[in-house]
């Protein structure tokens, strides 16, 4: 199960689905399918800071009413807004970021010296 490997993967201890973030996950329409539920129980590892992962570390709701939260604006101020929130949420760790966003280590660095988003080294 994908959940053992990400905790193996990103060293973390080995951790259970609350009974309500299993409900959610039930719930979920699952329009990405497997590949999204995948992306969801990494991201859900990754943010996890005790032993058993929540309703709310899944990030189900945001990801269900996403068009209603977009405010139109430039995209050099959407992008920094999203690479400054991965950061927040990753503790300021650059890899962790990176894979939450989907993008590769290099291409974060560069976005972060660009958009001037300061960050520890």
């Amino acid at each position: 199960m994908k959940l053992y490997e990400n905790c193996a993967k990103y060293r973390k201890q080995t951790l259970t689905i609350s009974a309500c973030a299993l409900n959610k996950l039930k719930q979920h329409n699952w329009p990405g399918n497997i590949r999204e539920l995948s992306h969801v129980i990494e991201r859900a590892v990754l943010l996890s800071t005790t032993n058993e992962i929540t309703a709310l570390q899944l990030l189900l709701d945001n990801a269900n009413n996403i068009s209603d939260e977009v405010v139109l604006q430039p995209l050099e101020p959407a992008e920094k807004q999203l690479i400054e929130k991965a950061m927040a949420v990753t503790g300021g760790q650059v890899i962790e970021a990176a894979k939450l966003l989907d993008i590769s280590r290099n291409a974060l660095y560069r976005r972060l010296e660009k958009l001037a988003i300061h960050h520890a080294e």
